[in-house]
């Protein structure tokens, strides 16, 4: 009976690390541009888009608009210590793009730092879990045993 439920168990834990490897974000695409004099790149935050003057920024709004249709724009201000967040989407109404200043905040932005994915955290902690348990039925079989 033990070897059945610690199948099932393992068979339980197996399942509930595939679905939360298999969990992913969907959302809004963010973009990033940057006051600074850079090459113009991508709209990662690795490679953003320049935008020092107003029409750079518009350049900006209207690369999002016709490419993507939408998404979130990060404008960061390293030597003034802010990023400010835009909200860009294509009116449908009066046929043009329309970018809303949601806020200015300090510092760099959130999500900025080191790219580990929650999934990959949770899986993570799992296994050991698995391993964790694997080791306590294998030293509860060897006492038993002698």
């Amino acid at each position: 009976m033990s070897r059945v439920r610690f199948t099932l168990m393992l068979l339980l834990i197996a399942a509930l690390l595939s679905v939360a490897v298999n969990v992913q974000a969907q959302g809004t695409p963010v973009f990033f541009c940057v006051v600074a004099d850079t090459p113009n790149g991508d709209g990662s935050f690795e490679d953003p888009w320049e935008c020092i003057t107003e029409d750079q920024l518009q350049g900006v709004f209207d690369t999002i608009c016709v490419d993507y249709g939408f998404g979130t724009l990060v404008r960061i201000n390293q030597r003034a210590g802010y990023y400010d967040i835009y909200e860009v989407f294509f009116d449908e109404e009066v046929q043009e793009c329309t970018s809303n200043r949601i806020g200015r905040l300090p510092y760099n932005p959130p999500t900025t730092g080191v790219d580990l994915p929650a999934p990959l955290l949770y899986g993570g902690t799992m296994a050991v879990g698995v391993v964790l348990v694997a080791v306590g039925f294998f030293i509860r079989r060897k006492k038993n045993g002698l």
